[in-house]
């Protein structure tokens, strides 16, 4: 006779397998950020090291099943990255937006 888990062993399941994914899917960020020149290597950015990153971003926004939702994203976080400059009193900075664009994906990745 087949045991199957009770509901408590279920959601304990599934919590440590999102938990699982969650890290592993931080992990690969952090190599794709590395990759593309993010962290403090961010201002020596070429425009196309930028592109390609978002780009990347853009590819892993739809093969997640939310990339409209990631395009509309970063079109309010531009103007949350201004807003944000405002408030702090700095000026904003190409590389600036690059870092916060990246933290938005790492944000949108790990959901």
């Amino acid at each position: 006779m087949t045991t199957f888990p009770t509901t408590e062993e279920q959601r304990h399941f599934a919590e440590n397998v999102k938990s699982h994914l969650v890290k592993q899917r931080i992990w690969l960020l952090e190599i794709m950020r590395k990759k593309h020149g993010g962290g403090n290597g961010m201002t020596k950015m070429t425009a196309k090291k930028m592109a390609d990153m978002l780009e990347d971003y853009e590819q892993n926004a739809y093969a997640e099943k939310f990339g409209l939702d990631w395009l509309a994203d970063v079109g309010e976080n531009l103007k949350m990255y201004m807003i944000n400059c405002h408030l702090e009193k700095r000026d904003p900075t190409f590389e600036g937006l690059m870092q916060w664009m990246t933290d938005l994906h790492i944000k949108a990745m790990t959901i």
